[in-house]
């Protein structure tokens, strides 16, 4: 009520110096799509680096920052470690391209799935490499724990074990690679509100924002 109060001090002193102040404002609201089903594939490399390969790629949006930066914090890792591949039909299985609004709804949701599976991929080697029952470690800031201990393995360095190990029990995977899929099967509606506060002069039609 304050800030409608103040709209209409400022207006009526708007029209004493000649112009005319008005306010405006637009809603919007879309529909995104939960198909078709998106892939990312996560691969720990021989160099330290993590490379995140997935079919929604950027046409000036962004991915490539917003994808990363999901798996990054996913999986505690630094977001300058990351490659960030799209596009290469060599490299990638399946991609369900980049149209129609959908591409966090289904590229991130894969990107999540894919680093789920890799911490429970993890959770077992930890507690292999470790010496303790799976139920036993923690996984947190992309470091695999034994609870209450200060016994810890990283999750890079884990995944070099892995990929260097010879004989590993039955049920371990000797790389924490893994790929995730997109979950979800419900549209997602975006939406948004814009306002202006913009002033007119009233001889020369001058327009000018004041507020936006």
């Amino acid at each position: 009520r304050g800030d409608v109060a103040g709209f209409e001090a400022r207006r009526a002193e708007a029209r004493k110096r000649g112009k005319l102040l008005g306010l405006g404002i637009s809603y919007y609201m879309e529909v995104t799509a939960a198909q078709p089903q998106e892939k990312a594939d996560i691969q720990f490399l021989p160099t330290g680096r993590v490379r995140l390969g997935i079919g929604t790629g950027p046409s000036g949006q962004g991915h490539e920052t917003a994808f990363a930066q999901i798996l990054a914090d996913r999986l505690g890792l630094d977001l300058d470690r990351i490659d960030f591949v799209t596009g290469d039909t060599d490299a990638l299985a399946q991609g369900g391209g980049t149209g129609g609004a959908k591409s966090l709804l289904m590229g991130g949701t894969a990107v999540v799935d894919g680093a789920e599976k890799i911490i429970a991929k993890g959770r077992k080697l930890a507690g292999h490499v470790l010496e303790a029952a799976e139920s036993d470690i923690e996984f947190s800031d992309g470091v695999f724990r034994i609870a209450g201990t200060d016994r810890a393995i990283d999750i890079l360095a884990l995944a070099a074990k892995a990929r260097d190990a010879r004989n590993l029990p039955g049920g371990l995977s000797s790389s924490l690679d893994d790929a995730g899929f997109s979950t979800g099967n419900k549209n997602t509606f975006p939406n948004g509100c814009h306002l202006c506060e913009l002033e007119i002069d009233e001889e020369t039609g001058a327009a000018r924002i004041l507020r936006y």
